[in-house]
Order: structure tokens, then sequence, then C-alpha cells
């Protein structure tokens, strides 16, 4: 499976955090206009500069409905975990060490039940998709594409439905240009300016990758891996897992082989590749898997998920699997 070819993917690309200016001593950055289009405007995006702590978020700022889960990720966004480039804003590990995939995901205690975590991808390319999604669980963890159209409102409402996120990292396919991932596409080559991309959204804590042709040649992938730990992020790798000894060398978060679920988008075998998920997780401790925004899938992802406690399971963010998963490792050497 793949992300979303960019023949479906509007080519006017969202500048989301364009119109923002950081005032000297200001105690908080706003952005731009909410999800949703249409004439309601507001403030969707609140950098509170850590040293103030008197700043605060209301209601009337993000004009959302209902209460959001104290369990999910901030609403207020450090301004000290984000640095500003040429592109735009971008995360940034704090002064004081703390880390934006430390802080920016899920706010849970860890489970001591077997864990699954899912992933759904190619967000932010459909409004109806997206609140398929924010209704399922607020477990889930969203994988926002960097073409979508006001990408930073996609990230304020997952963030008020609870839901950790994550940017797409779109790569050189080797199908191309049958398979076109768009001008962000990072090639194996160097050719790509990695801060564009990172700027197209606001408060994630890692990024998600298909190797592509870094698959071939995963030694090429070192200088992004570098980078992306540089900036105190994660890393998830769907489909394959090629790209793990270059994010080891890093101390890169990293957690990969990340399989579909609906790679078959029939009931039955969602059902099925659901059932694999949670025997895996009985087995290994944890598992996690990826799908797309489909209303079928995310139906049988709903029914499936409140009958995990039943069987001794939880469903968690993979912020959670990454972290514990990324200690394992280090503990090791």
């Amino acid at each position: 499976m793949r992300f979303a070819r960019c023949a479906v993917v509007p080519w006017v690309l969202a500048a989301a955090l364009a119109g923002g200016a950081l005032a000297a001593g200001a105690a908080a950055f706003l952005l731009g206009p909410r999800l949703g289009g249409g004439n309601r405007t507001g403030v969707h995006v609140v950098l509170q500069n850590s040293a103030d702590g008197a700043a605060s978020r209301s209601t009337q700022d993000f004009d959302d409905v209902g209460i959001p889960p104290r369990t999910g990720p901030p609403l207020v966004l450090d301004a000290a975990l984000f640095e500003k480039t040429s592109h735009g804003f971008v995360p940034a590990i704090a002064p004081d060490g703390r880390r934006p995939r430390d802080v920016l995901k899920r706010r849970t205690p860890r489970s001591p039940a077997p864990r699954v975590a899912l992933l759904l991808v190619e967000i932010g390319l459909d409004e109806k998709a997206w609140a398929r999604a924010s209704r399922t669980s607020d477990a889930l963890t969203l994988v926002i594409s960097p073409y979508a159209p006001r990408a930073s409102g996609w990230f304020r409402s997952a963030r008020w439905a609870g839901q950790e996120t994550l940017l797409e990292l779109p790569t050189h396919p080797h199908g191309f240009p049958l398979d076109d991932r768009g001008p962000l596409a990072i090639r194996p080559d160097g050719a790509s300016a990695l801060d564009q991309i990172l700027s197209r959204g606001i408060g994630y804590f890692g990024v998600c990758v298909e190797a592509g042709r870094f698959a071939t040649m995963p030694a090429s992938f070192d200088t992004i891996a570098a980078a992306l730990a540089r900036r105190g992020l994660a890393l998830v790798e769907i489909d394959s897992a090629v790209l793990e000894p270059v994010a080891r060398r890093h101390g890169l978060p990293y957690l990969g082989g990340v399989q579909p679920i609906d790679a078959d988008p029939s009931p039955a075998a969602i059902d099925a590749a659901l059932e694999v998920l949670r025997s895996r997780a009985i087995a290994k401790g944890y598992a996690a898997g990826y799908a797309r925004p489909f209303e079928i899938t995310l139906g049988r992802i709903a029914q499936w998920s409140a009958r995990l406690a039943s069987h001794g399971v939880s469903l968690v963010g993979i912020g959670e699997l990454l972290e514990e998963h990324h200690q394992k490792i280090d503990g090791g050497r």
C-alpha cells in the first residue's frame, strides 16, 4: 500500500503558516484560519512562550465543538519547541532539552496490557474522512499529508479530538513517473528541502514514511535521519523496516514494518487483519498497523476496538510504542 498519489492531490499547496508574525516579547503566536473553510474564521493554533505561563487558550479562540480529552496532546503549543526557518516554523528541541516527540504525543499512562496502535494515513485530503476518523477513537494516530489544504487546521482539530499526529514524509517512489508523490517528495540523491516539508504542519511528534526508492539505497536516508533526530522527532516506517539501521545509528526513535489492515477493503478481510494485530499484540506485547480513512474501514475498527478490552488488549497511540521501543533499544546498547 502507498500514500495517495499526487494525481489526486491539489497542486496548490497550502501556505498553512503564512501570515503570522512572532512579535518580540509576545506571549503567544496566533496562526491562520480554522479548519472547515467557508466564511468561518478564527485562531486555530496558539504557540505559547514557556516563559509566560499566563497565556491561555479559550473555546472562543478555537471555535471547536465538545470538550477535548485530557489524555490528548497539548492544545497550547510551546514556542520553545519550534524554530523559524525560511519556510516557516519547524519542530526543534527546546533550550531546556524537551523534545517534540516527548511533549506532543498523547498524555496517557503506559498501559500494562498488550497494546495495539493504529495509524490512519492520507488525512487532510478529505474533510469528511477526517470527521469520520475523529469520531472513531481518540487513540488513533493520524498521519497528515503535507499537501493538505489549510494543513495546520487539520493538526489543530486532531489535537482537539485528543488524537496525536504524524506528518507524512513523501519519498520518491520506484514507479516514477507513473507513481508521482509530488514536488515535496524526497529523493535519494538528497535534492530536497526537508524543512520545507516539516513546515507544512504544526504540533506533530514525528514523521511517517514509506521507503520508496530508499529501499534499495537506505544509506541515502542518513542525512534525513540525522536531521530528524536533531529536531527531536520520531520516525514510523510503513510497509517495510529497511530504514531501521539508519535510524538507530542516529538515535532516532523508530518503529517500522507497520502493515496495512485494509489492503483488501472488504469487511471480512479487514476484520481478519485486525484479529491478526490483536493476536500479535498478545504474543509480543505490542503490534501496529495502518489504514486509510474509508467509511467501511473505520466502521470495522470501531466495532473491533470496542471489544479489545474484553480480550485484555489496549488501543494506544503509536507514540507510546515508539517511546518504549526506543528505550529498549537504547538500554541494550
